[in-house]
Order: structure tokens, then sequence, then C-alpha cells
């Protein structure tokens, strides 16, 4: 019989050895002396980490108040980040209020020794701020500041903020409770800061799921990108990285329509012609550009097709795509265009996506 058992022996051996030690209140002392500022970065830095690795044991949540510390005062970006990650895990696991420290945290602006463009404390702020469902009630004062903020990586991490709560329900319902803070969105979708316009067109149509609102911020965002001017020989590579984080949102932009495209040919021809008729003029040109460009072979898919998750139907997309380019009313708003637009950009615009969808859908 003892053969037999050997195997599940051996299984339960193993097992046993690779459970972790339990988390004691002694060990919690040795990672928060560990801490301390006289120890070595990277020793503070690995005790941080500790502490946002094992936020959810009973044990840590007596480290709440040594770690605000850490948070509010270390001389490291790097550590005050873990610290206020770990705060907020915590006070989570443990049902208690989010620790002030961690919504300063968010104004935190020191950039790290090592690469100037990365803001370590913001960034796990945000980090530990998105695991609150509802949001905390402190956070929607501070949202307010962050979008009010002359520091224009403030008002994008507002704006993020604000875009990670419209997507469940209990927090919905508070932000729907907060005028104010739809009011600010609105602003934002016309900032001067191109990356806070981006993410403020996103979250805008989380807000008012208004296609044709987002399809104009959208297109305006794209052309915006298109015109920016070129880099000198002499663009530091943080430029460089900017740069490139603009282009890669674009397509990020683009991808969205896309969605909206794949969900309803109907809904999204609707927005378009309401996007035809607007005021502005420069909307108007950059929709028709877009539906000439929207007029391409049938059977091609997007560029990027092949990085898209499986809800993505390429086949759907096109279908829909090929309904709205051919749509009677498109085609009769953009003759009408074509004819009579008092801006002459405007005219050529709608006569180019006239050539380019006659010569896709025309019989």
């Amino acid at each position: 019989m003892l053969p037999a058992l050997l195997p599940l022996l051996l299984l339960l051996s193993e097992a046993l050895q690779e459970r972790p030690a339990p988390i004691t209140a002694a060990l919690v002392a040795e990672k928060l002396t560990a801490l301390a500022e006289s120890s070595a970065f990277d020793v503070r830095k690995a005790a941080a980490a500790w502490f946002v690795k094992h936020a959810n044991e009973p044990t840590v949540a007596k480290a709440l108040k040594p770690l605000e510390d850490v948070a509010a005062f270390d001389q490291s970006p790097e550590v005050r980040g873990y610290a206020v990650y770990a705060l907020g895990r915590i006070a989570r696991a443990n049902k208690v209020a989010c620790p002030q420290v961690v919504f300063d945290a968010l104004f935190d602006r020191e950039p790290d020794p090592e690469y100037p463009e990365v803001r370590h404390v913001p960034y796990y702020a945000i980090a530990a701020l998105h695991e609150f469902k509802p949001p905390p009630p402190a956070l929607l004062p501070t949202i307010a500041r962050l979008l009010r903020s002359p520091d224009p990586h403030c008002r994008v991490d507002g704006v993020v903020l604000v875009n990670n709560f419209t997507r469940d329900t209990a927090s919905r319902k508070i932000l729907d409770q907060q005028p104010a803070v739809a009011r600010l969105i609105l602003k934002a979708t016309t900032d001067p800061e191109l990356e806070v316009r981006r993410v403020a067109a996103y979250t805008q149509f989380q807000i008012t799921k208004d296609v044709a609102e987002f399809f104009g911020n959208a297109l305006r965002h794209q052309d915006d990108v298109a015109n920016l001017p070129a880099l000198p020989m002499t663009a530091t590579e943080p430029e460089k990285s900017k740069r490139t984080g603009y282009r890669i949102g674009a397509v990020g932009v683009t991808t969205m329509m896309e969605d909206r495209v794949q969900e309803s040919a109907t809904g999204t021809r609707d927005a378009f012609l309401k996007l035809l008729a607007e005021t502005d003029a420069r909307t108007r040109r950059l929709t028709a550009d877009h539906l000439g460009r929207m007029a391409g072979p049938a059977d091609e898919a997007p560029p990027h097709a092949a990085l898209r998750g499986a809800a993505f139907d390429v086949k759907r997309l096109q279908t829909n795509t090929r309904a709205i380019v051919g749509d009677t009313a498109i085609r009769s708003r953009l003759k009408s265009m074509a004819k009579t637009d008092p801006d002459e950009k405007v005219r050529n615009a709608a006569k180019a996506a006239l050539e380019l969808i006659g010569m896709t859908t025309d019989k």
C-alpha cells in the first residue's frame, strides 16, 4: 500500500514546501525598519515593494501609519511611489479610509533622477486609486484640482481617473451626481495639451455616449497630430518619446472610431451626417476627408487589425464601412457641400471624397 501512496505523499511534500511563510508581526516590523532613511535606496525600495505585494495580509494593516510617513517624506520618488501604492492597497483590503497622502501623491511631480520623463509617485497613486470602486469621497474634489491644474501632467491624470470610474456602475452613479466633473471633462476636450485632449475625448464619450461628438474630437485630434511640426535634429530623447506617444495615441483614436463603425453602421452614419452639417468648417472638412479614406478597397483590412482582440470583426467593419460610404444621405450631403459650402477647402474635400466613394461603390 505504501508504494501506491508514495506519489501522493511526494506531491503533498512539494505543496507544503511551496507554501509561503506566514507574515508575522515581527516580519512586518523588520520591513518597516528597512524603510528607515538611513537604509540604502535599494533596501528601502525592496521593502516598500514588499508591502505592495503583501497588502492583503492582516498583519500588514499595522504598517499604515509608518508607510504614510514614507510616502510623504522619503527622499526617493520611486520609494514614495511604492509606499503610496501599498497604502492604497492596504486601506482597500482592510476597508478603511484611503489615507490623504495617497491623494496628495497625485500632485507629487518630482521626476525620476535616471528617467526624467517618469513620475513614479502619481503613477502609483493612480494605480492604487483605480482599485477603489466606487471612488473614495475625497477623490472627486482632488480630481477637480487636477483638472484645473496648470500642469498638463496633472490634467491628464485627472481625466484618466474619471475615465476609470465611468466603467463601473457604482462609481458611475457617484460621477453622475457631480455635474461639475462632467463640465471639466468637456473643457478638457479643447485643452492646449494634445494628450489631455485625447484622453478627454475617450472620457467624454464614456460620459455622454455621443458618437458624433467623439468622432469630431477624434478627427480634430488626428489632424493635430498629423500637422505637428517636425522635430529638430537636436530633439532630446524625452521629446522624441513624447512625439511617439502622440502618434500611438492617434492610432488608438482610430481604432476606437473603427469599433464604433463595427458596432453600428446606422449610428455612425448618423454621426457623420451630423458632423457634415457642423458650423465649424474644419470639422466638416475633416469629416469629408475621413469618409474618402474609408472608401478604400473593400477587402483591405486596417493595417493594425492583427493587433486587435478577438472581439474585433474585420468583416463586419468592412460591411458597415461600405454601407456608410454608399449611403444615399451621405452622398447627397457631400454633393451639396461640394457645390455650395462657403469654405473652399470643404468644397474640395467633399469633391475628393465623392470621387473616392464613386470609384469604390459605383457600378
